[in-house]
């Protein structure tokens, strides 16, 4: 997110009064330095090893923080990108080998910041540098992450159905939280670790010469004053960086970030990957996005906007928005309002997602189910579909001549409280009907059915299982006329 990497200027760290105070203290330092050269030698060889393993230690551990979290962000991107099993999107899948790839790529960069603090705190000399209860937690934190690593392999598999990989991911999601969990109290122990060195440090200081004592008291004030800028550098981050969690919460794709207050919106490098507009050419207002957006699906937009901002709930639309070069794509936008203290929306923080392939597929879906739908009405063979509950779904014109019942009477109704199969063929029907939805390929039966004027009839009924959303949803039956045959084999 280049948008949003801004360098930190230098007039923001180096307040006068800061600088003054620096200052002074490299004067001290620099009137102490020739007797620190005599004594540093004894510090370094007492406490050298071990602030150097703590240091890499916490480096190792952020490192493995900022790595899980972007693992995490991942996880809950896709998991928000998914639709809700039974929504209309039927068609959707997730893309497997991008998922596994763009996890698994985050999660091997955690790992080998992992296997660095194994190295480090499993090791012989590991035990003696840290404390055993920060020992005891990184083995947990280990067996933690066993696990997790268990899941991210699962998640690479090809053959995942759509709900088993939203399984994989809701339980990944907790793992990583819980991996968190553990980093989160091992940095902890390790600050304690910390502060116990810097008291033991503090104890070889006093034992050793005044002069030594003085330039060690030097040293720990310019410590603090850079303890007291790294946390004012850590802030400026943060809200540097705040916008890009925010979006990135929301929704994956085109992220923006506007001022509402001041009408400034600030677009990230997708804008450009997604439609082509460059940054530097763009204006930072709404007026230059709304003008991009389809006429027809302007004052929808507008609409939707203030209605959302009005309810205090995120803003969602769906509209038409045009590319570099003139084309329009179907986009799903997002958008996450920020208020004030008085509850007045300050700022917006969303997203634009191409959806253009996933409304063509729709498209294509549900032109599929009109032909589809077409021919079965069109068939010249009795075609009846029952739910998984048993009842009649649908009864096409061949089935409503053969029987003499017109589907209106039938729908909705359980196909055992009709007179429609006769007495002798009912269990065996019930019987395949229930090995049927239970998912179970079955052969072609006969049975024999009674039409309305009482004459029966034999049939051959050919089964299928029709599926929606990888579930099965229906029972379909195409039936073939054997009298004819049954009749001939009699004789």
């Amino acid at each position: 997110m280049a948008g949003y990497q801004r360098s930190l200027p230098l007039y923001r760290l180096l307040t006068p009064l800061r600088l003054l105070w620096l200052s002074s203290l490299l004067l001290f330092t620099a009137g102490g330095l020739f007797i620190l050269a005599r004594d540093a030698l004894r510090i370094d060889r007492a406490l050298g090893p071990v602030a150097l393993g703590h240091v890499s230690t916490a480096r190792d551990l952020s490192n493995l923080q900022r790595e899980l979290l972007l693992t995490q962000i991942k996880v809950k991107g896709f998991r928000m990108e998914a639709p809700t099993p039974g929504t209309p999107y039927s068609g959707f899948r997730l893309d497997s080998a991008a998922l596994a790839t763009s996890i698994t790529r985050s999660f091997e960069q955690a790992r080998a910041h992992q296997q660095a603090l194994s190295a480090r705190l499993g090791s012989p000399k590991g035990s003696t540098l840290f404390p055993p209860e920060m020992v005891q937690t990184f083995a947990e934190m280990q067996r933690q992450f066993t696990i997790t690593d268990r899941l991210v392999t699962r998640l690479q598999r090809p053959t995942l159905t759509f709900n088993q990989q939203v399984a994989i991911l809701g339980e990944l999601d907790t793992d990583l939280i819980a991996t968190e969990l553990l980093v989160g109290e091992l940095a902890y122990q390790q600050t304690q670790t910390e502060i116990a060195v810097i008291s033991d440090a503090r104890l070889v200081t006093r034992a050793s010469r005044l002069s030594l004592g003085l330039v060690g008291l030097v040293l720990a004030a310019i410590s603090g004053s850079l303890l007291l800028s790294m946390q004012h550098i850590l802030k400026v981050e943060w809200q540097a960086n705040e916008r890009f969690y925010l979006a990135a919460s929301a929704v994956s794709g085109a992220i923006y970030d506007w001022d509402m207050l001041r009408d400034h919106l600030v677009w990230t490098d997708g804008l450009t990957e997604t439609f082509g507009y460059y940054l530097g050419e763009v204006q930072p207002t709404i007026k230059w996005r709304a003008g991009r957006i389809h006429p027809d699906d302007l004052p929808r937009f507008y609409q939707q906007l203030q209605e959302d901002v009005a309810a205090g709930r995120d803003f969602v639309c769906e509209y038409r928005f045009c590319t570099r070069d003139g084309t329009y794509l179907d986009v799903w936008d997002r958008g996450r309002v920020v208020r004030d203290a008085t509850g007045r929306a300050t700022r917006m923080v969303g997203s634009m997602a191409d959806i253009t392939e996933r409304k063509r597929a729709e498209q294509a879906l549900r032109e599929s189910e009109r032909k589809y739908a077409e021919l079965v009405q069109e068939a010249p063979d009795p075609i009846i579909s029952l739910n998984t509950e048993g009842c009649f779904e649908s009864f096409n014109p061949a089935a409503e001549r053969v029987s003499g019942y017109a589907a209106e009477q039938l729908l909705g109704k359980h196909f055992t409280a009709q007179p429609l199969v006769a007495l002798g063929y009912l269990p065996k029907v019930v019987t395949e009907f229930e090995l049927l939805i239970q998912g179970n390929e079955r052969p072609p039966f006969e049975l024999e059915i009674v039409n309305r004027e009482g004459g029966v009839l034999a049939m051959e009924a050919n089964p299928r299982c029709i599926q929606r959303d990888g579930t099965i949803a229906a029972v379909q039956l195409t039936l073939r006329d054997i009298s004819e045959r049954k009749a001939f084999e009699e004789q």
